[in-house]
């Protein structure tokens, strides 16, 4: 990709809106910031200027590298959150209506006596 910038606004602009920073890139991949270095280590994101602790990266390789890594979520974890979300209270709701089913059955048992189900 060829960049043609004219003049000192044009650089300045470039700058303030397609070079981004590590925790820019991070939260706009939905990364943390050790998944990033895993990232960069593994070579699978390259910044464009790597200083002592602060790499620069180019907004137009984050935005492909977040593509990739949605299409690999896609794939590896089917379900979105809001799904797991939903499953997850379903089991809450059903382990609380066993428990009180339970409950109910050991203190109003015909016999008396507990259950193989009591605590």
């Amino acid at each position: 990709m060829k960049y043609h910038l004219d003049s000192r606004e044009e650089i300045e602009n470039f700058i303030c809106n397609e070079v981004l920073t590590t925790g820019e890139a991070s939260e706009i991949l939905g990364v943390k910031r050790a998944r990033m270095s895993q990232l960069i280590k593994e070579g699978k994101l390259t910044p464009v200027k790597k200083m002592d602790k602060v790499s620069l990266f180019l907004r137009a390789d984050v935005e492909a590298k977040k593509k990739e890594l949605e299409a690999l979520r896609e794939k590896y974890q089917p379900y979105n959150k809001s799904e797991w979300a939903i499953c997850k209270n379903r089991w809450l709701l059903f382990k609380l209506t066993v428990e009180i089913f339970l409950r109910r059955e050991w203190n109003h048992g015909t016999s008396g006596e507990r259950t193989i189900f009591s605590k």
